[in-house]
C-alpha cells in the first residue's frame, strides 16, 4: 500500500499530470504507453516515479528533522519568554532598592549632625546596597 500511496502524491505533481494522459498503470505495477503519442511517456514516468520512490525517505527524513527544530525553537522561545518574566521581576526588585537606597540617603540628610550614629548606619546601608546592586561589595568600607 506503501507504494500506492507514493504513487499518488507523484502524480499529483503537475508537469506528471500532463503525461499521465498517454499513459496507463498496468498491473505490473507501472506505467506504459498507450500508443496514441509519439513519446515514451511510459519509460520517462516509470524512471522518474522510481527517482521519486528513492527521493521520498529523504524527504521525510528532512520533514522530521524541520518539526524537530521547530519544535526546539517553540521551546527556545518558551524559556526565552520566561527569562524575559524573570528579568521583570528582578527589575522590579531593583527599583525597589533603588527607591530604598534614596529613602536611606533622604534620611541621612534630615537627620543632621545630631544623630550622626544614625546617620552613618542609614549612609553606610544605602552605600552598600548600592554597590550589591552594581555586582560587587566591598566589604573593606
Amino acid at each position: 500500500m506503501k507504494g500506492e500511496v507514493m504513487r499518488r502524491e507523484f502524480e499529483k505533481i503537475e508537469w506528471i499530470k500532463e503525461r499521465l494522459k498517454h499513459v496507463w498503470w498496468s498491473q505490473n505495477n507501472e506505467y506504459c504507453d498507450t500508443g496514441k503519442h509519439p513519446r515514451a511517456n511510459a519509460s520517462f514516468l516509470n524512471g522518474a516515479l522510481r527517482l521519486f520512490q528513492e527521493q521520498q525517505p529523504k524527504v521525510h527524513e528532512l520533514e522530521n528533522r524541520i518539526n524537530l527544530l521547530t519544535e526546539a525553537l517553540d521551546v527556545k522561545e518558551q524559556l526565552n519568554q520566561k527569562l524575559r518574566d524573570r528579568e521583570g521581576e528582578l527589575q522590579k526588585r531593583v527599583d525597589a532598592i533603588k527607591q530604598l537606597i534614596q529613602v536611606y540617603k533622604d534620611e541621612e540628610k534630615e537627620l543632621g549632625l545630631k544623630e550622626w550614629e544614625h546617620s552613618t548606619i542609614y549612609g553606610r546601608v544605602a552605600i552598600e546596597l548600592e554597590q550589591a546592586l552594581k555586582g560587587g561589595c566591598d566589604e573593606a568600607n
